[in-house]
């Protein structure tokens, strides 16, 4: 809720303060639903607005996992079939369907899929992200506006 300068990130309660965070490009935050109770199991959706944010968002010494890094981790742990599987199985991940906020402000897929950003850009303002799929074992790339909320891992420098 804060960035590593102390100053704090802005939590868009409504609908209509997160369609304006997206809007004017600044960064914010909020919980599945509007819901702090599900902060607690899911963790904080973030735009990527807040990621990018220069105050820093990510702890000194960590980063964003790039495209590439998502990619290099699904092959380490046998491929893109089953590597959803196996990160909801691993504790030190919490890979949990906490679905997703997009830019209009509507919430989609908890309980379904789980969304990650990657730091890789794909052009203008669309990021690609990863997704595991409640349902198989599948770890995917997918895309987001900047103005969704997706939840976030680190991957020590």
């Amino acid at each position: 809720s804060t960035f590593r300068n102390g100053d704090r990130i802005p939590e868009a309660k409504t609908k209509t303060e997160w369609i304006q965070a997206g809007k004017d490009k600044k960064p914010a935050y909020c919980y599945y639903d509007n819901n702090e109770s599900n902060g607690k199991i899911h963790g904080k959706l973030y735009n990527w607005y807040a990621i990018s944010d220069p105050r820093g968002l990510i702890p000194e010494g960590y980063h964003v996992a790039s495209e590439a890094e998502w990619l290099q981790l699904s092959s380490y742990l046998g491929g893109s079939d089953i590597a959803g599987r196996e990160l909801k199985n691993k504790d030190s991940f919490g890979a949990t369907t906490g679905g997703y906020r997009n830019g209009d402000g509507n919430f989609y897929g908890k309980g379904t899929n789980g969304y990650w950003w990657s730091s890789s850009l794909i052009f203008w303002e669309v990021m690609w992200n990863f997704v595991i799929d409640h349902k198989s074992s599948y770890l995917y790339r997918n895309y987001s506006r900047k103005k969704d909320g997706l939840y976030i891992r680190c991957i020590k420098d």
